[in-house]
């Protein structure tokens, strides 16, 4: 007797698979730039929450004192692409304000009274800066080297430097990064 042939396979072929993968493939590389683009947007907003409540607490200060105090830069290095601890560098002069945020920080931050920033000069009032390096890049915006020291108001990452003044004008120092 002969044995009789199927025909009816069951499954894919190996270029259906393949073609599956490559597929796959195409989106990922899509979207995973995509995605670790939005993390860095997302941690970005510690540094506009923080340095609002900064402000806040400058604000009451200046009530209370009639002057803006300094604060120097806390933690004293920035973590980089992981949080530090708050309880460094010139943490006694936040208390002083009455700021403290809660738990591990991503940015260093600073205030300086009567302080020019790199579009104003501020006068009778304060410049409040955050300086970070989310993505490990070391540059300063516009991708130059890395320059200056943390309180110095130089960035030291494409997406690390933020400030805010007395009147509230809110700047981010990164333009073209996102």
């Amino acid at each position: 007797m002969t044995k009789l042939i199927r025909n009816n396979q069951n499954g894919f072929t190996l270029i259906e698979l393949m073609i599956v993968v490559a597929i796959i493939g195409i989106l990922a590389a899509i979207a995973i730039p995509n995605f670790l683009n939005y993390q860095l947007k997302a941690k970005t907003a510690e540094a506009k929450v923080n340095l609002g409540a900064i402000a806040t607490s400058q604000e009451s200060y200046r009530a209370e004192n009639d002057t803006f105090h300094a604060c120097a830069a806390t933690p004293a290095t920035n973590g980089g692409q992981v949080k530090v601890d708050w309880a460094t560098g010139g943490i006694a002069d936040f208390t002083v304000i009455g700021f403290a945020p809660s738990g591990q920080v991503y940015y260093s931050y600073t205030v300086e009274p009567d302080a020019t920033s790199t579009l104003t000069t501020i006068v009778d009032g304060f410049v409040a800066t955050a300086e970070g390096n989310l993505d490990g890049a070391g540059v300063v915006p516009g991708g130059l080297a890395t320059a200056g020291t943390i309180g110095s108001g130089a960035a030291t990452a494409t997406n690390g430097l933020f400030s805010i003044d007395a009147s509230r004008a809110y700047q981010d120092e990164n333009s073209g990064v996102w």
